[in-house]
């Protein structure tokens, strides 16, 4: 008779574990989703007098979720497992390590901490909301400047080795760290800045873009998202401030735009951007939710995927091709033609506003955002410096005069909503987005011509094989290598460029 292996007392524990583990996880995921939805409300739909209510609600929200990742048996069932990694299967390895990675975090967090913050982003963003269009910087400041104190000490809780904003920088971009970030986004915007200069030295005229009412953009919109790919059966587009996604649950995937009556391409573009994100979300393997394989590996990787819809799809000349008809019809505007619109939006020119920026200066609007933010967490800038240093930085590297702290300094909605560290993961999206770009386009057959046609299945399944569901399986720099065959660079996007606008 032959003996039959049975699993040892620590292999049964060991399932055991994994069976508590991600009970716990299926259940914070659940509490992400209902706080997702209390914010997406609050950007979107809610009332502004219900400011206050909405403040606290997310408060205890956020209290409730940091108590259950931080309560003693979670934790300790994590270092359990991640101490037994090595008998683990690779999938059940992943998951356990990032989620010890992320609780080692967050258990260094007061959850008295983490309440006020949250609540202290949530009024701030709604004094943000009716000072910004009155250019009243003074009023919002005493709320800016108690949340840069948090995000400082935010810091010191979490800990660093060099760069206080490395701790920062690391909740956005997984392992990234200013020594890597600053020199090589430094790098691009000084190799821009000729490029540039060397584009708009003689004043080239720009089609004056579309103008349209808004239900009729709102028309273009669903139906270019419709085109592409975008599911209203588990996804809905609606108007807000500052545009954004968000996801609530495996089928649930928010995007938003907003509209500008003399310039109709504005909500386009910003919808093509919000889609890319909203791709990624639903590409990611639904039956990890929750877990890290089942989760997006980065901001940066994210903000790829985004600008990979908005500028590297959007911007090119097949996709105008295909997109003129639509508009023409929908505008009523036909004599504007395929060459004009390619035209207007393939326009350089230094500008205000980083979201409206073209494919050359954006990334110098955020290495902008990234000097004043290693500013402020070094304390070599203060709150209340901050117009006069953004409109000495927008001269520096622009050349543009900032009229208002409305088009200047309160333009975004991060600082006043807590985010201090995710603006390099813009540009840093913009270069992974090249690379992804290039080899994606030298792979699916007649790229162009698909594209041009309407059809674009080829491409979005591409993106959702090769890097949407591979989850957190790999950092951002190896998805990247693993993917391109080679390490994260501005190569791609320089050649990008140069092909676009110099050949």
């Amino acid at each position: 008779m032959t003996k039959q292996n049975t699993p040892s007392a620590s292999s049964k524990s060991v399932v055991k574990d994994l069976e508590s583990f991600y009970h716990e996880m299926q259940e914070t995921s659940l509490l992400r989703d209902i706080s997702s939805v209390l914010a997406w409300d609050q950007n979107v739909m809610m009332p502004q007098l219900a400011s206050s209510g909405r403040a606290k609600q997310r408060a205890y929200l956020a209290r409730t979720l940091h108590q259950h990742r931080t309560k003693q048996g979670f934790l300790d069932l994590v270092d359990s497992l991640a101490d037994a990694i090595e008998t683990l299967s690779p999938d059940d390895a992943i998951n356990v390590e990032n989620a010890k990675r992320d609780t080692d975090r967050i258990r260094k967090l007061p959850t008295k901490f983490v309440s006020e913050k949250v609540e202290c982003s949530a009024q701030c963003y709604h004094v943000w909301l009716a000072a910004r269009p009155k250019n009243d910087f003074k009023t919002i400041q005493p709320h800016l400047e108690r949340l840069m104190q948090l995000n400082l000490e935010e810091a010191e809780y979490i800990g660093y080795e060099e760069e206080a904003y490395d701790a920062l920088l690391d909740k956005f971009e997984p392992h990234a760290r200013t020594a890597w970030v600053y020199p090589l986004l430094k790098d691009l915007a000084e190799t821009l800045k000729p490029l540039i200069q060397a584009l708009t030295k003689e004043p080239r005229s720009q089609p004056a873009p579309p103008q349209a009412n808004i239900s009729k953009q709102q028309e273009l919109n669903h139906s270019v998202l419709a085109k592409i790919g975008f599911s209203f059966d588990s996804g809905r587009l609606d108007p807000t401030a500052h545009p954004f996604a968000t996801s609530m649950g495996p089928e649930d995937f928010r995007i938003t735009t907003r509209y500008n009556e003399s310039d109709a391409l504005t909500s386009l573009y910003s919808s093509l951007h919000e889609a890319g994100h909203a791709f990624y979300e639903s590409g990611l393997p639904k039956q990890s939710r929750g877990l890290a394989l089942g989760e997006s590996v980065s901001l940066g990787i994210h903000e790829s995927q985004s600008l990979f819809w908005e500028d590297y799809i959007g911007r090119s000349r097949a996709f105008c091709d295909f997109v003129h008809p639509l508009l023409s019809s929908k505008f009523q505007c036909s004599s504007y033609s395929k060459d004009e619109l390619w035209a207007c939006v393939s326009h350089v020119k230094p500008s205000l506003i980083r979201v409206d920026a073209d494919e050359l200066t954006y990334s110098l609007h955020v290495f902008i955002r990234l000097e004043i933010e290693l500013g402020l967490m070094r304390k070599e800038i203060s709150v209340s410096d901050l117009p006069s240093v953004w409109n000495e930085l927008y001269a520096r590297h622009l050349g543009v005069e900032v009229p208002s702290d409305t088009d200047g300094v309160m333009q975004d909605v991060h600082w006043y909503q807590g985010a201090v560290g995710y603006f390099p993961t813009y540009a840093l999206g913009k270069l992974y987005g090249a690379m992804l770009y290039e080899k994606a386009s030298s792979l699916i057959p007649d790229f162009e011509d698909s594209l041009r046609k309407g059809e674009f299945s080829a491409v979005r399944n591409w993106l959702q094989e090769n890097v949407h569901s591979a989850g957190k399986r790999f950092s951002a720099e190896m998805l990247i290598e693993t993917v391109c065959g080679k390490a994260p660079g501005k190569d791609d996007f320089l050649r990008y460029v140069n092909n676009k606008f110099f050949s």
